[in-house]
């Protein structure tokens, strides 16, 4: 073929596209070397992926840069593998019953509507295109505080202990709002009777907006009153402390008599909102590097456990003063059963009960169980004390062998393991929870939509070794 030939547009489609022309199918009636690319005749394909279509030569000769002009490969066609039920499986967990399409059939821009009802039953209709291809969400869920939808976010059943602290210099009862309200409203003090002006959303989901009056310098309530309860045990304490740890870091409160210090947690606060994922390890780490005791009381665990969190302060800083104290050499070596152990240590431990080969435990003079030691092979899975029991693990594990145990870094659990000279062998990673925000604490598994939800992770754990 002559140059003035290609120019005129006779180039045949086998010399023009060579790998188009590959794809044309005997069905078509005509071969590659009888057609040019600008033919308008429909012809039948098979594209290098194996989809069979039937188009005109001069639409695949125009399409040639961009897919190839396979309307499968291009996704404007439906295919068992290409439709909005093979690609988007997490759509069909809210696909409604009440929808008359069937989602095989549909592609997932298209701009039909649908019915759709999330994980919480909150139902509503949007276009097929919004959620798919967009990526649009639940409108109660993932826009709380723009659609307000009484019973599910309202602040009276999300935050009933601030709706009690709702003024009645308001026009509007507190059940007219949602939790995420960014409109300013008046609020009474539970605690002094002071009134003062912010929104909901501040107060809620930013976790903050507390009373100026109590908190006037900006520190949480637990962790003054953890404050509080160091002094009654007659200690000497210095609070916001940036001259200890390296490169200024902050210790919310600094024992100077013990090298000790204690931090407090708001679980919100902590969160990966406002937290690195290595901010609590590289804390516990500084605080090790200058030989300072580091435990950690998270807010929940005080909101909780206020008074099981006190003694074990004490114990764990190895003051006495006002507490019970049984020598382990007075006492007696059970064992218990599972059930009674995983009673007792609910009540006299943080982390609770844990499953366990064996429970051996340390009996006073009085009769009371003190101390009980979860074992299982070599590995020790929890100790706990009802008080303090100078030389308690000591006792439980005397006639064993070598023993490991896997503890909170910077938790009261450590402190028992450390007295008694075992080594510290490894550093795990940090854990992750997740913050609620009813109930303000920390759980496993959140029932949030993961554009909510928030995770909290520690300090990780320490692998204790006895020598």
């Amino acid at each position: 073929m002559s140059l003035e030939g290609f120019r005129r547009g006779t180039l045949s489609l086998a010399e023009a596209f060579p790998e188009l022309a590959a794809q044309l199918l005997p069905s078509s009636g005509f071969s590659a070397d009888e057609i040019i690319r600008w033919d308008e005749r429909e012809a039948d394909w098979r594209c290098p992926e194996g989809h069979e279509f039937r188009l005109p030569v001069v639409a695949r000769a125009r399409s040639r840069s961009a897919g190839k002009g396979c309307p499968h490969c291009d996704g404007r066609r439906l295919t068992p593998d290409y439709n909005l039920a093979a690609l988007h499986p997490d759509l069909m967990e809210e696909w409604s019953s009440a929808n008359t399409l069937d989602p095989t059939l549909l592609m997932p821009g298209s701009n039909l509507s649908a019915h759709w009802t999330c994980e919480f039953g909150h139902r509503w209709e949007a276009r097929i295109s919004k959620r798919a291809i967009e990526g649009q969400n639940c409108h109660v869920c993932a826009s709380h505080y723009r659609l307000f939808e009484r019973g599910v976010n309202d602040l009276p059943t999300t935050y009933p202990e601030l709706a009690a602290e709702w003024s009645p210099r308001n026009p509007r009862p507190a059940s007219e709002y949602s939790y995420g309200s960014v409109q300013d409203v008046h609020w009474c003090c539970s605690r002094c009777g002071h009134e003062w002006i912010a929104n909901p959303r501040l107060r809620c989901t930013a976790g903050g907006g507390r009373c100026p009056r109590c908190y006037p310098n900006n520190r949480s309530r637990g962790e003054d009153e953890v404050r509080d309860a160091l002094e009654t045990l007659g200690q000497q304490v210095r609070q916001s402390v940036r001259d200890q740890l390296p490169g200024k870091q902050e210790l919310d409160i600094y024992v100077p008599e013990l090298n000790a210090a204690v931090e407090f947690n708001g679980v919100y606060w902590h969160s990966e909102l406002h937290k690195s994922d290595d901010y609590h390890i590289n804390k516990a780490a500084a605080a090790e590097s200058r030989g300072i005791q580091l435990l950690t009381v998270w807010e929940d665990d005080w909101c909780t456990h206020m008074d099981l969190v006190k003694r074990l302060l004490a114990e764990s800083l190895g003051v006495t003063t006002g507490q019970r104290v049984v020598s382990a050499t007075d006492c007696a070596l059970t064992t218990l059963d599972a059930q009674t152990a995983s009673a007792w240590l609910e009540t006299h431990t943080l982390p609770g009960a844990v499953p366990a080969d064996t429970y051996r435990a340390l009996t006073s003079p009085e009769g009371d169980t003190v101390a009980v030691l979860a074992l299982t092979g070599s590995a020790v899975l929890r100790y706990g004390t009802a008080c303090s029991v100078p030389g308690g693990l000591q006792a439980l594990t005397v006639d064993l062998g070598p023993l490991t145990a896997t503890v909170d870094r910077s938790g009261f659990e450590a402190a028992p393991f450390v007295r008694a000279g075992w080594v510290a062998q490894e550093h795990l990673p940090p854990r992750t929870l997740y913050y609620d925000p009813r109930s303000g604490g920390r759980v496993q598994e959140s029932a949030l939509a993961s554009s909510l939800r928030l995770a909290v992770r520690d300090a990780g754990q320490t692998v204790y070794a006895r020598p």
